[in-house]
């Protein structure tokens, strides 16, 4: 993980809230909570991502910690707001793609 780091709340589809650590530009891009939670997220447990393209073709994927957020509802190909910042990247022409949701390895 480059550059700064926070922790956020990351509202688990079991209805639980856990703390993760994210990079900070992920935190502002997303608008996730700073966290109140002091449990980290289970073991076993897979965070959802979101994957954004920008114009050179590179695809990221972000952590989102609550799916009201526009980060994770935002239709495919669009254009999110505001752009992420990742460290090196482009600061403009990003579009949203495609996303994977959480995923528990112990419970099924």
């Amino acid at each position: 993980m480059a550059g700064p780091a926070t922790h956020i709340n990351y509202i688990s589809d079991d209805g639980s809230t856990y703390r993760v650590l994210v990079p900070a530009w992920v935190a502002t891009f997303t608008g996730d909570a700073a966290a109140t939670a002091s449990a980290g997220l289970p073991k076993g447990y897979k965070r959802r991502h979101r994957f954004l393209r920008n114009t050179n073709g590179h695809i990221i994927r972000v952590t989102v910690g609550d799916i009201t957020k526009v980060a994770w509802t935002a239709a495919f190909n669009t254009t999110p707001t505001p752009q992420p910042l990742p460290p090196g990247e482009p600061t403009t022409g990003w579009t949203t793609q495609g996303r994977t949701g959480e995923k528990d390895h112990i419970r099924g």
